[in-house]
């Protein structure tokens, strides 16, 4: 199993925004972690990053304990996320953007800039290597990022809304790299909240509702539950789904 989340419990103070929480994912998935805004999405997203360190329960990653660990120790076995809200260094260029995950795995200057050269082409950003992080629109913003976390050469791959905003063709271009990312070998765990993008791409949702786990299964039936509609989707997927 690539990971596991077992028994997950964060509280801050006197707010719990994971409670309980246990799934597990393997190998070669596209997961999606969906639920309400409040719901402990990304407090569960900086668990498993080592971000956050949670209050109990185990998280492992290709069977290893991880609880606890630090974000760049986490990164070294093979963890790389996005921000909700984007996080690149926009004083650079878009190429040195990238070599800064791609340092993770060499110190050769020559290979990581070959590496990140290779990545922008398959990632379509090849045509803006040279431009500064910060004249790029923000769906090649968001792409950038997505860029950076591929350079560390995950194993899994946490996506933040990296759909937000984004046009119908742009969501679709989005969709078709998160596919290319799994043919590659790399696992994905997405949250998003764009359903009508989410439900075709993932193998199986997850959803979150108050910190708690809700449901776990496919996306046709995860659109069709009365208790995920209720607290969720809404009634317009009673009757048809997505």
């Amino acid at each position: 199993m690539l990971l596991e989340i077992d028994d997950v419990s964060c509280q801050f103070g006197g707010v719990m925004a994971n409670q309980h929480v246990s799934f597990t994912m393997p190998e070669g998935e596209i997961l999606g972690l969906i639920g309400p805004n409040g719901a402990g999405k990304t407090t569960l997203f900086n668990i498993i990053a080592g971000a956050i360190k949670p209050s109990s329960g185990r998280v492992r990653f290709q069977g290893k304990d991880i609880t606890g660990m630090r974000p760049d120790e986490c990164c070294r076995l093979g963890i790389a996320r996005t921000f909700q809200v984007v996080r690149n260094f926009e004083d650079m260029t878009v190429i040195e953007n990238v070599m800064v995950g791609a340092f993770l795995r060499s110190g050769r200057e020559k290979e990581v800039r070959a590496t990140a050269r290779a990545i922008l082409e398959w990632s379509g950003l090849a045509h803006r290597a040279e431009a500064q992080a910060v004249e790029l629109t923000p769906p090649e913003k968001r792409r950038l990022e997505v860029a950076r976390a591929l350079s560390t050469r995950p194993k899994l791959l946490l996506l933040d809304e990296v759909m937000a905003g984004l046009t119908p063709p742009e969501a679709q271009s989005g969709s078709e790299l998160v596919r290319e990312i799994r043919a590659r070998g790399i696992s994905v765990l997405m949250v998003e909240h764009v359903m009508e993008v989410l439900m075709p791409l993932v193998d199986r949702v997850v959803m979150l509702n108050l910190g708690e786990l809700l449901k776990d299964g496919k996306p046709a039936d995860i659109v069709r539950d009365k208790d995920v509609i209720a607290a969720y989707l809404g009634d317009k997927y009673r009757a048809s789904g997505v």
